[in-house]
């Protein structure tokens, strides 16, 4: 009756991994834009609370995905082309969370710490406008989407690199404009 394989469960816990990893791509955006509206520091520690626990299983899910599709891979996935373009964009999106989403909300979390309550100054205003943050955030939520597209068609090496181009830029688009509104919309009391 059932027919399940090593490959099918593997498949199975591959995609569980890209959903969550995919499904906080697109839930980040909703919490960065909190933490951009908030206009006391109180707040600002409140939505970063929010999202270290909302990020917790980015990185277990994040290996799982690894390791599932390495196993995939094994499995014949080697020999089409883009294969490699999905491992380039997991190495990617590995080093944009390690090297530039991670260290800006480190760089928030302690200033705002650090600040004690009361309105939002300068100088943590300015580092939740991170334009390092914003763009690193966009390139992510750009190869995540592409990567489901690549994984269900699984095109050639040129169509999967042009849609993960094309997501990139368009996530970063999305970003920027979104970015830019609230800055317009909700102006925060800074503090001297």
């Amino acid at each position: 009756m059932f027919d399940l394989s090593l490959y099918s469960v593997v498949l199975l816990v591959h995609i569980a991994s890209a959903i969550v990893l995919v499904g906080s791509a697109l839930f980040a955006p909703l919490t960065r834009h909190a933490i951009l509206r908030a206009s006391t520091v109180d707040r600002v520690l409140d939505w970063l609370d929010f999202l270290r626990r909302s990020a917790r299983a980015n990185p277990p899910a994040a290996m799982v995905l690894l390791a599932s599709g390495l196993y995939l891979g094994s499995e014949g996935w080697w020999s089409q082309p883009w294969f490699y373009v999905a491992l380039g964009a997991w190495v990617a999106n590995f080093s944009l969370a390690t090297f530039a989403v991670k260290p800006s909300v480190i760089a928030l979390a302690r200033a705002a710490a650090g600040a004690g309550s009361g309105p939002v100054g300068a100088e943590i205003d300015r580092l939740r406008r991170s334009r390092r943050w914003e763009v690193a955030e966009g390139l992510m939520r750009g190869n995540d989407l592409a990567m489901m597209y690549v994984m269900f068609v699984k095109p050639s090496a040129a169509e999967s690199l042009v849609v993960v181009a094309a997501a990139g830029l368009g996530c970063l688009a999305i970003e920027w404009a979104l970015a830019r509104r609230v800055t317009r919309v909700e102006t925060p009391v800074l503090a001297s």
